[in-house]
């Protein structure tokens, strides 16, 4: 029997102080390198290119999501704005680590609502130069045991997992397909970007 029943897979498209948008796709772990796989031969030219999904157009997008859709894969984004930067910088700016402990409440946030309490969830990031994405990963493993999450984080590299680069694709889905389109989606979620006060308490303690 597989240690993990699911492989959850997050990456940003954007970065901090502006809009950044989180994209989660989680797979079956069993099944994701056939779907892997067939996205390859019904998508060869993502083959060829490594381009990213903000460079896109809305309607390969769509039939981007359409694909993971059908395929069972379930996609989560969460997008926080320049607003959002903006209030939390103005609390928090004097904090150490500031970005990263923000990032650590985003990731814990999307990742805890596409999983259970007390189960085991491997996760695999992109890797992110704009931050110490050790801390990040390092305050977001406190902040799951802290709620009875346990969480398993590594990094990953888009040049290196396909899976990464889905991600992204979904991430880049929030701001470039309208949202009516995406309220279609069976298996496609919006995460709410307000982060509750006992994560800041906890991370900016």
């Amino acid at each position: 029997m597989d240690k993990y029943a699911f492989s959850f897979v997050i990456d940003i498209s954007g970065t901090p102080y502006s809009n950044i948008t989180l994209g989660l796709c989680t797979f079956e772990m069993k099944r994701y390198s056939d779907i892997i796989k067939e996205f390859g031969q019904q998508f060869p030219e993502f083959r060829r290119s490594r381009n990213k999904g903000c460079t896109l157009k809305h309607n390969r997008l769509q039939d981007i999501l359409t694909f993971l859709n059908s395929r069972g894969v379930h996609m989560s984004v969460l997008h926080f704005s320049g607003m959002d930067w903006h209030y939390y910088k103005q609390k928090y700016s004097n904090k150490a680590f500031f970005k990263e402990k923000i990032m650590a409440c985003l990731y814990f946030m999307l990742i805890s609502k596409n999983t259970r309490i007390d189960h085991k969830t491997l996760i695999t990031v992109d890797n992110d130069s704009w931050m110490d994405i050790h801390k990040a990963f390092s305050e977001c493993k406190s902040l799951a045991l802290a709620n009875h999450y346990d969480f398993d984080i590594s990094i990953g590299y888009s040049t290196q997992d396909d899976r990464i680069r889905l991600a992204d694709f979904i991430a880049s889905s929030y701001t470039k397909i309208p949202r009516k389109w995406l309220d279609q989606i069976e298996n496609y979620k919006v995460i709410p970007s307000e982060i509750p006060g006992m994560l800041l308490s906890k991370v900016f303690r």
